[in-house]
């Protein structure tokens, strides 16, 4: 990955602020050969919010054909912004997301799903952007 260096100095922030798995003692632990995989591919789509050069948040999407239909769908991955970065926290997030609607219609995606957290909820956000709820994911930690 380009920004690797970058991502790997603020995936444990993230890690901090956001991880369920932290909670339950699950460490963290990127594959990031799996990363480098997708991006050499094209399947990966990264985009960062930088402040003063400095790695601020990021934004990355899976990028690929549909199992299901003849489109070009994206599904997330990772979505955070820096803690010092969220002065107006819609408005940051915003920049962050419009930047990466542009992008994935430079690629051609037709579908673009996302989600959010339920104890850091973006659902207004996200809507405010045009986004619609079409389904509820659920997760059953089976430890």
């Amino acid at each position: 990955m380009r920004v690797h260096g970058d991502l790997e100095r603020i995936f444990p922030e993230h890690y901090e602020n956001l991880s369920r798995h932290r909670e339950r003692g699950i460490p963290l632990s990127p594959n990031h050969q799996a990363y480098r995989e997708k991006e050499r591919f094209g399947e990966l789509l990264l985009v960062t919010l930088r402040e003063g050069g400095e790695m601020a948040g990021y934004c990355t999407v899976l990028v690929g054909r549909s199992m299901h239909y003849e489109t070009i769908t994206a599904v997330p991955d990772l979505l955070y912004i820096r803690e010092s970065t969220r002065k107006t926290r819609f408005a940051v997030y915003r920049r962050l997301l419009r930047a990466t609607e542009k992008e994935l219609r430079a690629r051609g995606v037709e579908c673009w799903f996302s989600g959010t957290k339920v104890h850091r909820n973006a659902a207004r956000l996200l809507r405010a952007m045009g986004f619609e709820a079409v389904e509820e994911m659920l997760c059953k930690w089976l430890d």
